[in-house]
C-alpha cells in the first residue's frame, strides 16, 4: 500500500488533470491511506509491546508525513475519520511514551 502513495500524490498534483479524474485519485488515495493507517497503528502498538519505542516513533512520525500530504492535496479529515479514530490512541499513547509521560 505505502508503495501506492508517491503516484498517487504526483497524480494530485498535477494541475491539468480534469476534476473527474482528479475526484478518482483522491478517492484512491483516501482507501491507501485508510488500508496504512490501520496498518501502520496495529505495527506502532506491537513495536511499543515489544519495547522498540525508537522504531515506534520512525513509524508514527512517517505515517504523520504521509497523512498531512493527504491533507494538503485535498483528502478531507472526514473521509479518514474511521481509520483516524483507530490511530490516534496509538498516536497518543506513542506521543506520552516518547516524552516520557504515562
Amino acid at each position: 500500500v505505502a508503495d501506492a502513495l508517491e503516484p498517487l500524490f504526483h497524480a494530485l498534483r498535477i494541475q491539468e488533470a480534469d476534476p473527474e479524474r482528479q475526484g478518482e485519485t483522491r478517492a484512491g488515495l483516501v482507501v491507501a491511506l485508510h488500508h496504512l493507517i490501520n496498518e501502520r497503528a496495529s505495527r506502532i502498538h506491537q513495536l511499543m509491546s515489544e519495547g522498540r519505542l525508537e522504531m515506534a516513533v520512525r513509524e508514527g512520525e512517517w505515517l504523520r508525513t504521509v497523512v498531512e500530504e493527504g491533507r494538503t492535496l485535498g483528502v478531507h479529515e472526514e473521509e479518514l475519520a474511521a481509520a483516524l479514530a483507530v490511530a490516534r490512541p496509538i498516536m497518543a499513547r506513542l506521543d506520552r511514551a516518547r516524552t516520557g509521560g504515562s
